[in-house]
């Protein structure tokens, strides 16, 4: 390898993830508003637990994706679906609307409406990360994408309050509970 440039680590981080293909959309974006779809997402949004629309979170807390959609006719068997990848590019936590037994979004009567998903505190190890959503349908008029914008928010995640930190490997930072209980030897304490 070479060195390519030298500076400030972290914006030396961000060159290098822009040069890999990592996009750092941010924590909000709004979309085009196309009046000919059934269906559409109008804004994505990363915000803390005290609403603040953020893009800098702590393992130790929830992050919250708010999603701004129009229905403008019912779409049936309308499904959300979530995708969240690091910056290798590795997916790492997948969801959608029909994780529940019954999606959320069948047969939405037209109007707008909120949408959120919570990642739970200590689920994502820390790192960069993009997030991306889509909407389909399997019995929408044979349409299966009701809506997939290209682009989605990034956010960054860091471990500030364990001994290990920004150390820990992997890709979870579920912490373990480790229990102590004395043994009986020869049947005495």
């Amino acid at each position: 390898g070479s060195v390519v440039s030298d500076g400030n680590t972290s914006e030396l981080i961000e060159l290098y993830l822009k040069n890999s293909g990592y996009k750092s959309d941010g924590a909000e974006i709004h979309y085009e508003d196309f009046s000919d779809k059934d269906f559409q997402i109008l804004s994505l949004r990363l915000m803390n637990e005290d609403g603040k629309v953020t893009s800098d979170f702590e393992c130790d807390n929830a992050i919250i994706v708010e999603m701004v959609c129009v229905a403008r006719r019912e779409v049936p068997g309308l499904y959300g679906y979530i995708g969240i990848t690091n910056r290798d590019g590795f997916r790492v936590l997948v969801s959608d609307t029909f994780d529940m037994p019954q999606s959320s979004l069948d047969f939405l009567a037209p109007s707008k409406y909120r949408l959120t998903a919570t990642i739970p505190a200590r689920v994502l190890g820390h790192g960069y990360y993009n997030i991306n959503v889509s909407f389909g349908s399997l019995r929408s008029h044979g349409v299966l994408d009701v809506d997939t914008p290209e682009e989605g928010c990034s956010f960054r995640l860091d471990d500030h309050t364990t001994w290990r930190g920004n150390r820990r490997q992997g890709f979870i930072s579920t912490l373990l509970k480790w229990e102590v209980s004395k043994l009986l030897v020869n049947g005495t304490k």
